[in-house]
């Protein structure tokens, strides 16, 4: 059977158009803190463009990304007489080209002549650095792990790890010590309902019970602190 030409032709425009994927590259210029908003400066434009970014796909100012233009079945194909119009529908982020870090974290020895604490209060742990980290998202958590060689010279103290952040302490975990000991412990704990926006934290530590706590110049620890999804 001969298919006439004519014919032909629509077939090959209608195939065209639905399977026609345009991409795109362009620049993120502004990235929603909450949902999936962006703004993106197409190659070749100078005007930011609304988008949507991928939930697995974190980009923000100023990477460049790599975007894909998505068809609802709803929505009008291009003209039969023209499959060079671009697509309707909406612009999605599927990719970018820049690797970001969500967890910072440092670890060594407490060096001097190690570190006391005699009150019941939290205090910063001397030879521990603040950690400085910055939330993307509004609705994630950070998660904050503490570890540290403590000795506590009197059977029934508790030393009670901390972290501070914006100027509030957070507990992460206890070590209740049953007679004179030298221990290690690691605290972990999800601190949720922080907005998006630059953080320092900050190693903390304090005697829960009468007795006296510290550790030697020898003593190790780690301190880590990550955005995750709560």
């Amino acid at each position: 059977m001969t298919i006439p030409s004519d014919l032909l032709n629509v077939i090959d425009q209608r195939v065209l158009a639905f399977t026609q994927q345009p991409f795109a590259m362009g620049t993120i210029d502004t990235r929603d803190s909450s949902g999936s908003g962006a703004l993106v400066v197409f190659d070749g434009d100078n005007t930011a463009i609304p988008v949507k970014v991928l939930a697995n796909v974190h980009v923000f100012p100023p990477d460049r990304a790599l975007l894909v233009r998505v068809i609802g079945s709803g929505l009008r194909q291009p003209d039969l007489d023209d499959t060079r119009k671009p697509s309707p529908g909406e612009w999605a982020v599927i990719g970018g080209f820049s690797a970001h870090d969500f967890r910072v974290s440092t670890r060594g020895i407490l060096a001097g002549g190690g570190i006391t604490n005699a009150g019941a209060s939290f205090t910063n742990v001397d030879g521990v650095a603040q950690l400085a980290i910055t939330k993307r998202y509004d609705a994630t958590d950070l998660q904050v792990g503490f570890g540290l060689d403590v000795l506590i010279n009197t059977a029934g103290a508790r030393c009670e790890y901390g972290a501070q952040i914006a100027g509030t302490d957070y507990s992460l975990g206890l070590i209740h010590a049953t007679a004179a000991s030298h221990q290690g412990r690691m605290g972990v704990r999800d601190i949720p309902s922080l907005p998006a926006g630059d953080y320092t934290v900050q190693a903390r530590f304090r005697q829960d019970a009468a007795g006296a706590i510290g550790g030697n110049s020898a003593d190790a620890y780690s301190f880590w602190v990550e955005e995750v999804v709560g």
